[in-house]
């Protein structure tokens, strides 16, 4: 099974997240914050999922949503971040995020 990395990182600041994979909640929280010394604020680990998906992060104290697919096992990191403008942006990567 393909497990699917989700990094909530830069510019979350006491908001409310909901993250859904092809349509299932996966992750729904209230007050996600970024730790600004490592850049993370929270992440949720996902397994179950092959081939193409949709992911879809809903930032809804921010009136933001934004949804875009992933291929597993190809690029099984995914971090998402509240740029400064407010809107969402995402990188995909095939290997682990680090953080200080």
């Amino acid at each position: 099974m393909s497990e699917l990395n989700i990094h909530l990182q830069e510019g979350f600041e006491n908001d409310a997240v909901t993250v859904r994979v092809s349509g299932r909640e996966v992750y729904r929280r209230q007050g996600v914050t970024t730790r600004t010394q490592i850049g993370l604020a929270d992440m949720v680990v996902v397994t179950g999922f092959p081939g193409t998906v949709d992911v879809e992060i809903d930032v809804p104290t921010r009136s933001q949503r934004a949804v875009f697919p992933v291929t597993l096992p190809d690029t099984p990191y995914v971090g998402v971040s509240v740029e400064r403008d407010g809107r969402l942006s995402h990188r995909l990567s095939s290997e682990i995020m680090g953080y200080a």
